[in-house]
């Protein structure tokens, strides 16, 4: 049975369809990069699987419909915005957890490239104190600790190099992979074309397949 599966996946903007019957499964454990360009749809058939309204098809996790589930128990997720808030960086990747682990806490941010971050740096409102793609590097590093804590098997990650440089992004692909490697199911959302080498999995998604 496949760990996640789309069928038939539909969204639209009034009268503009943006999604146009997408499927996809990805079996437990495997690495999928959903690619293609800018505008392309990417983002949003990844919305799908945080149960966001105003999509039709079946979405799936485990063979259980996703609309009864809390996203939070199965889905690790990092998306463009990094919804960072006011405290510490380490309170900032642990969010939600009541008895944070800060061994863990410093290998997330290992991983997600943001070792040079010191975990106790305090930010403020929506991560003022970090550059761009340092406040990106956070959040991906709260999705890394999430799955790492064993609260969701899935990791989702939407443009997650978008703000790197090609040596980040390099090392940030070789993070993901060793995740992957270790049991992970990963859904990377990406227009990079380095993307592709490191998936088990390649969907590339073109306008014209999203496109009414």
């Amino acid at each position: 049975m496949a760990s996640v599966e789309l069928s038939n996946i539909r969204k639209s903007y009034g009268a503009l369809e943006v999604i146009h019957g997408v499927s996809l499964s990805i079996e437990d454990g495997e690495f999928v990069a959903l690619v293609g360009p800018s505008g392309a749809g990417k983002s949003s058939i990844l919305a799908a699987l945080r149960r966001a309204a105003g999509y039709s098809g079946a979405a799936s996790y485990g063979g259980i419909e996703i609309a009864a589930l809390d996203p939070a128990g199965w889905l690790a997720w990092a998306g463009q915005q990094p919804g960072l808030i006011s405290g510490t960086v380490a309170a900032n990747v642990a969010l939600g957890d009541t008895r944070p682990d800060a061994a863990l806490v410093a290998r997330a941010l290992r991983l997600a490239c943001a070792d040079e971050i010191h975990p106790e740096k305090e930010l403020g409102v929506q991560g003022a104190g970090l550059s761009g793609g340092q406040a990106q590097r956070v959040a991906v590093a709260r999705a890394f600790y999430r799955h790492l804590r064993k609260a969701a098997s899935v990791i989702a990650l939407d443009e997650p190099s978008a703000a790197l440089d090609a040596e980040t992004e390099a090392r940030l692909w070789a993070s993901v992979r060793e995740l992957a490697d270790a049991g992970a199911t990963v859904l990377l959302v990406s227009h990079r074309e380095s993307a592709r080498a490191i998936a088990d999995q390649i969907v590339t998604v073109t306008v014209s397949e999203v496109m009414a």
